[in-house]
């Protein structure tokens, strides 16, 4: 910390998450998971766009394609791929091939090209 009313240099501390990617195909997945904390978001034509899920800050909406974090005091919240992508890295927890998988999704950004 400074003394002299000038911005200090933090570090982010590494902290472990879980999270999930929301797609059509996860929708029931990460509907049980967050369970009575989200309730479906749908556009003006009824169809379900994302989610919007209380989180500490207020009620927060996750659009299709974003990522659902649970954070370490057990809250959720959803988070925009290109800053997942910036913030976080795949923990070596999972299998072989839950790791490729995950890795193949965590390569995707927000456009859907590679890198």
């Amino acid at each position: 910390m400074t003394t002299d009313n000038t911005p200090g240099r933090y570090r982010k501390k590494p902290v472990e998450i879980e999270a999930m990617l929301l797609t059509w195909e996860s929708v029931p997945e990460v509907e049980a998971w967050i369970g009575a904390g989200c309730k479906g978001h749908y556009d003006p034509t009824g169809k379900l766009d994302g989610f919007a899920i209380a989180t500490l800050e207020g009620v927060m909406l996750a659009n299709l394609g974003d990522w659902i974090i649970r954070g370490v005091k057990g809250e959720f919240y959803p988070c925009k791929p290109n800053i997942f992508k910036a913030s976080y890295e795949v923990v070596e927890l999972m299998t072989a091939e839950e790791r490729e998988q995950a890795e193949i999704v965590f390569a995707i950004d927000n456009d859907g090209d590679q890198g």
